[in-house]
Order: structure tokens, then sequence, then C-alpha cells
């Protein structure tokens, strides 16, 4: 890699996750040698235009991994699966839960929903700690969309107190301080730090993403998710059929959907996309 080149993919990774570089170091976020050294850092080519009413999705597929050390609903063989990166501080992540449990519902057996998780890095110690919290909950008892819920109905700007914390664990059922020492060991880091830099290196920004058989819909605040997500649900189920018709296992239809996808996009181009951004902050 050139010198440029390993530039430009700092400089990418500053923008996406609003980093601050002092003395070549990171400030704010924990970055390995595996970002710079990847293929692609970050992800798909966001539209430039306004928010519309509704999101439209990108075109481009990614090859976004799904397994079974992360939570998800559905069936392991269902023909759709969505990827969703989340912020369980966020607004957008908080009014879609409903979407896409109205989704799943209405896709049975063939709608499969994972999560990964998403920081906002202006509060990324409490959102840390939810996550790890959620985490907990999902490894010991496998009450992770329990203890999501509950997070995602604390209002938006609400700092949880430990009081706050051990109230959600009882009303999921479990015992809080289980969950606090297993967060306090930090023994979900490694699975955070995952999650983070898949959202670098597919470009995730805002507070809630999501992959549809590998294709991205980047809603923003104050657009109509539901339309935009049973579409391209409806559209990538539509092919996925068609793949089981010609001889696909439903087991391996998303691997087989994905398998050709991109693993990111040239420096220049995630520039471009960042510096149209910005010029709509």
């Amino acid at each position: 890699m050139t010198e440029k080149s390993t530039a430009i993919r700092v400089a990418m990774i500053a923008l996406a996750t609003g980093a601050t570089i002092v003395a070549g170091v990171f400030v704010g976020r924990t970055l390995t040698a595996s970002d710079l050294a990847s293929p692609s850092v970050l992800g798909a080519t966001a539209a430039s235009a306004k928010p519309a009413s509704a999101p439209a999705p990108d075109s481009v597929r990614f090859k976004i991994p799904v397994t079974d050390t992360q939570p998800f609903r559905g069936p392991v063989d269902a023909l759709v699966t969505v990827v969703e990166f989340c912020d369980l501080r966020g607004p957008v992540c908080r009014k879609s839960d409903a979407v896409l449990q109205s989704l799943m519902k209405e896709h049975d057996g063939n709608l499969r929903w994972a999560h990964r998780a998403l920081f906002d890095m202006q509060r990324a110690a409490e959102a840390r700690r939810m996550h790890s919290f959620a985490r907990a909950a999902f490894q010991y008892a496998d009450k992770f969309w329990d203890m999501r819920a509950k997070f995602l109905e604390t209002p938006d700007g609400t700092e949880l107190s430990e009081d706050d914390y051990k109230r959600i664990a009882k009303d999921v059922g479990l015992e809080y301080e289980g969950l606090s020492k297993a967060v306090a060991t930090n023994q979900f880091a490694s699975a955070l730090a995952v999650d983070q830099a898949f959202s670098v290196k597919f470009g995730v920004s805002g507070d809630s993403v999501y992959f549809v058989n590998g294709r991205p819909l980047r809603p923003q605040p104050g657009q109509d998710l539901k339309p935009a997500l049973k579409a391209l649900i409806e559209a990538e189920l539509a092919a996925a059929q068609n793949l089981v018709r010609g001889g696909v296992e439903k087991a391996r239809v998303y691997d087989e959907t994905i398998k050709d996808g991109r693993w990111g996009v040239s420096e220049e181009d995630e520039l471009a996309r960042q510096a149209a951004l910005a010029e709509k902050r």
C-alpha cells in the first residue's frame, strides 16, 4: 500500500467515525491494523440528494457476514436476511423496531433479522455499556431481544443509572450482579469491536442502517422506513425464491446471494460520499 493510499484510508476512517487524529493516533476510537489492511475500509456510496419521504436502497450488494455468535431472530434458512446496525440510543433504531417486528410477522419463516451494534461516538461509553449488557443477556440467557426492547424504550438523551440497569435486568428476568460482572470484565469487548469494525468497513453512518440480503438501506430521521424496507424485502424474496427453484438449498440462499458482493468501494468514492454528507449538515 502506498503512502498516499494509506493516508486516504486514514482520512476516510476519521471522517466516518468522527475520530480526531493527534500525532497519528486516533482519539475517541480504537482501530486495528486490519482496518487499514482490508481490501476496502468503508462501504456503499449513498445518494447525495436531500432526504426524501422514504429512503431509497443502494443498488450495490455487500458481503455482510451473519454467524450464530451474533443475535438474530427468524430461521437460519430464511430466504431474506436483514442485518441491522443499530444504535440503541438512536431515534431511527427506536422507531424502526416496531417496523421490523411487523415485517417479521408478515414474512413469517422467510425473514431473518440479525443485529450488529452501532455506537454514537459522542456518547460511546454509555452506548457501549448498553450494548454490553444486551450481549450479556444474549450470551447467558438468550434474552438479548428482551433487553434490547427495554433499552429502546429509554427516552433519547437519558443517561441510565445503576438502578435503571438493575430494574431492566429484573424486568427481563435476569440477575443484575451476574450481568454487571460480565460487563465490568469486558467479556464482550471483542464482539463489539467486530461490529464497530464492520460499521466502518461498510460505511455505516447515522444511528441505523439495514442490509437486506447485502443491499443497504440508509434511513434518515423523519423518513418513512416501512414502505421502502418492505419493498426491498419483497424484491429480494422473489429473487431468493428463483434461486430455490433453480436448485439452491434454502440454507445456502444467503451465502449464494452475497457471494459476489463487494467488500467495499474505492477510497475516492467514499471520500465523495463523505463530502456530500458534510455539505448536507
